[in-house]
């Protein structure tokens, strides 16, 4: 009996685990220029701060050169920001969220974000979602005070693994060489 429940429970978990994980679909020539057509912003850059509502967590990540939430100076823009600017990138994605590092350069599509006030103090089921060109982010109400401050300051762009890549990678160029 142990034995079967054992196979039960390593069936359910192998069923369960692709669903967990982040897929991005692979990009061709025409599927990079649909992408390129529904983002709001293509822009090439780097990482150059990590942002956190947790001022802690904000100093030792940046500090580590790594972050999901950042600061991003724009170095090129193909589509919808002046080069001069730097951007907020938020993912708030799991599994689909890319580790910027320092010195390391990044081609991003994005999109305008929205956050909305999470009702209760559950964790969202829904993930973020696009309906007309903004994607909308269910944040707990801390989290939405710090985001609506540092859009005061800086255009937040929505980016994830799948919208992200770095430059320096055969598909960063691939991607680039379409854009152009």
């Amino acid at each position: 009996m142990k034995t079967l429940l054992l196979i039960i429970f390593i069936s359910l978990i192998a069923t369960l685990k692709p669903s967990l994980a982040c897929h991005c679909e692979e990009l061709d020539s025409a599927g990079v220029m649909t992408l390129y057509q529904e983002s709001k912003y293509v822009i090439e850059g780097q990482y150059f701060m990590t942002l956190s509502k947790n001022k802690e967590v904000e100093k030792v990540m940046s500090h580590e050169g790594v972050g999901t939430e950042i600061l991003y100076k724009i170095t090129r823009s193909h589509k919808g920001l002046d080069t001069s600017k730097v951007a907020a990138l938020v993912q708030m994605s799991g599994d689909c969220s890319t580790n910027f590092k320092r010195g390391k350069k990044y081609l991003i599509f994005g999109d305008d974000v929205r956050f909305l006030e999470m009702k209760g103090s559950q964790i969202p089921l829904a993930p973020p979602f696009k309906t007309q060109g903004v994607v909308s982010i269910e944040v707990a109400k801390k989290e939405l005070e710090y985001w609506n401050e540092k859009s005061k300051e800086y255009q937040i762009i929505f980016t994830n693994s799948c919208l992200s890549w770095d430059l320096s990678s055969p598909y960063g160029q691939f991607i680039k060489s379409i854009i152009k």
